[in-house]
């Protein structure tokens, strides 16, 4: 291996020409020229915030879809272009390969270098909608590095694999458009990762883009930090959010067998997730008789937090307690909490859980 590393490094310079080269090529009689590679990734968080956010209303964990989306739009790009250009790359420039001898990896890796120049060019725009959300950088923002070297590692991996089966069948040209646009939905770019049931994630995180890009929001948006311009509007989250727990516990509070935790005395909560007990003795159906109810009908809940003692890496360590955290785990449910959920939207999961209590028939007075 390191004998083609340092057989690569030889060959550098043709590298280089070969990346100018394409580039030059790609945007070739183009009015654009270079600002494709802006329009494409803009264009497309424009089109997901208003059709996933708005419309479908997806959740971003908190975090504004504009930014949410083009944080995983940025790198997800640059691993297709990449892959849709290095893949066909060997087939491309077969009549060189074919007159002088030179690393035949060459043509890949310059589709990659030459994508990453876009990508370098897109990121403008991302800090452009960092400054706009007031996003507050720090030191934590460098583990960018890593993990776009992964990335770079995983997509070089990828396109040499394929560029060579793609000499010997040219199906995958033809399936490479469908491999990737499934891919992506397959992948944590219009939805978050917590979207995911748990039941089903260890699955999911299989596919090497899942945490890459997981990763970016993390160090991005995470561990940068959205920055002062969240703090701004954080009191009217909170004052959302407690509206959200309010219209909930108004409407449901009155059903047998529904709990919600009161408020405590020396302090005032910001309701930023509203849970409730079931118990299915008094309320006719289990906690997850509901979820599933709610499930089918498109909407998102969840059981609260599972206590330490019972997830695998914990269960042989000591545990100490009087079963107070098993039975909130058995009978909590996380509703739907978001601050731009609207009326409407609170009203359906009242709906949903009204019908499923409808089988006990009595409210409490």
């Amino acid at each position: 291996m390191f004998e083609k590393i340092r057989e690569l490094v030889k060959y550098k310079e043709l590298l280089l020409n070969i990346v100018i080269r394409e580039i030059k090529v790609r945007y070739k009689q183009s009015v654009l020229g270079i600002f494709w590679s802006i329009l494409q990734p803009l264009s497309m968080m424009i089109v997901f915030t208003i059709v996933f956010s708005r419309v479908a209303k997806i959740p971003s964990d908190g975090i504004p879809y504009p930014l949410f989306s083009y944080t995983a739009l940025l790198p997800w790009i640059f691993f297709a272009t990449s892959l849709s250009f290095a893949i066909s790359s060997l087939v491309s420039n077969a009549s060189l390969l074919t007159k002088i001898y030179f690393p035949r990896e060459i043509f890949p890796i310059a589709s990659i270098l030459a994508a990453f120049v876009d990508f370098c060019i897109a990121a403008v725009i991302f800090l452009a909608i960092l400054v706009y959300y007031k996003a507050t950088f720090t030191m934590n923002a460098f583990y960018i590095i890593p993990i776009l070297l992964i990335q770079v590692m995983i997509t070089l991996a990828v396109s040499l694999f394929a560029s060579a089966v793609n000499v010997y069948y040219r199906d995958v040209k033809y399936a490479l458009p469908f491999i990737i646009q499934l891919w992506m939905y397959l992948s944590p770019v219009i939805y978050p990762v917590s979207s995911v049931p748990d039941k089903f994630r260890s699955i999911y995180m299989l596919n090497p883009m899942a945490p890459i890009l997981n990763g970016y929001r993390n160090v991005l948006i995470v561990l940068a930090g959205i920055g002062r311009g969240q703090l701004l509007v954080l009191e009217d989250r909170v004052k959302a959010r407690r509206a959200n727990f309010e219209f909930y516990k108004e409407e449901l509070g009155n059903l047998f067998g529904v709990q919600f935790k009161p408020e405590a005395e020396f302090g005032r909560s910001n309701c930023w997730l509203t849970c409730l007990t079931i118990d299915p003795s008094e309320f006719g159906a289990t906690r997850e008789d509901v979820r599933l109810a709610l499930e089918s009908e498109n909407i998102e809940a969840r059981p609260v937090w599972k206590p330490l003692h019972l997830q695998p890496v914990f269960k042989d360590c000591p545990y100490f307690g009087a079963g107070i955290s098993e039975e909130i785990f058995d009978k909590g449910l996380c509703l739907p909490s978001g601050s731009n959920l609207s009326r409407e939207d609170l009203g359906r999961v009242v709906d949903v859980i009204r019908k499923v209590y409808k089988k006990q028939g009595t409210e409490a007075g």
